[in-house]
């Protein structure tokens, strides 16, 4: 490993201003242009049975992992009722109270 000294470096540094020239830098940019531009690829380039394809191959995987799935777990189980709580109680008071001065 080469050692370099610090004060030499930092004067190459400064005194190196070696650039490229600008016509060169524009001549690379629009060459890059016009491939980018004309290369095929892309969506534009997509055939248009390309969206029926991708949602056949979505509704065959779905099929298959719901074929996969264990009927126990695809089938849900009774939920039980949840247990009241007084603030329910209340409110149900409530309502019933506010609905049969309205009867009224």
């Amino acid at each position: 490993m080469s050692e370099i000294d610090p004060e030499l470096d930092a004067t190459w540094r400064a005194a190196s201003r070696e650039q490229p020239p600008a016509a060169l830098d524009d001549a690379i940019r629009a060459a890059a242009r016009r491939e980018v531009g004309e290369r095929p690829g892309g969506l534009r380039g997509a055939p248009r049975w390309l969206p029926f394809a991708v949602a056949a191959t979505v509704a065959a995987i779905a099929v298959g992992i719901v074929q996969m799935t264990p009927p126990e777990q695809v089938t849900p189980a009774a939920i039980p009722a949840a247990p009241h709580t007084a603030s329910d109680s209340a409110c149900c008071k409530a309502t019933a109270a506010t609905e049969k001065a309205g009867a009224d």
